[in-house]
């Protein structure tokens, strides 16, 4: 037992400092100021989508970690969701659209990541007079990249409305 006692000291002292090292956790407070930042983003970028302003929508998303699941589709580089944002957003037979989101919800999963889902209505009148709503469903992984929240992963998902 004498001969262990030095190990055992040896293998406290090395876990201390990892346990001294291990994140802090986000408080409440620091949770709703990362949640209204997120929100804040989002209608930013809403904004820019529904201007039809495709390099302000693309100021959003970072390409290191991306991925983007849409109309059935699976956009694995910046280059294809820009290609695939550009042919929705510069179209005119699918002009003029509005996005308005009604109900935004955020989760803060790491102090740097959150999760945020939208749950809107996409509003056009696509070659007719009549006007034609569609509901949209949209979830974004965000991260704090230097201090700015950027997407790197979402999915949306679009259905029609029956009154």
């Amino acid at each position: 037992m004498k001969n262990k006692l030095p190990l055992l000291a040896l293998l406290f002292l090395l876990i201390l400092p990892s346990c001294q090292n291990a994140p802090k956790p986000v408080t409440e407070s620091e949770k709703d100021s990362i949640i209204s930042d997120v929100k804040d983003v989002f209608e930013q970028m809403n904004k820019e989508m529904n201007d039809h302003n495709v390099d302000g929508i693309m100021r959003f998303f970072d390409d290191e970690d991306f991925i983007y699941a849409a109309g059935g589709g699976l956009n694995t580089t910046l280059g294809d969701f820009r290609a695939a944002v550009n042919r929705t957003h510069t179209n005119p037979a699918l002009l003029p659209f509005s996005l308005n989101f009604n109900k935004i919800h955020a989760r803060v999963l790491e102090r740097d990541l959150v999760m945020l889902n939208a749950l809107g209505i996409i509003s056009s009148s696509i070659g007719t007079e009549q006007e034609k709503s569609v509901q949209i469903v949209m979830t974004l992984l965000m991260k704090n990249a230097d201090g700015k929240w950027m997407v790197i992963s979402g999915h949306e998902s679009i259905r029609e409305i029956y009154y």
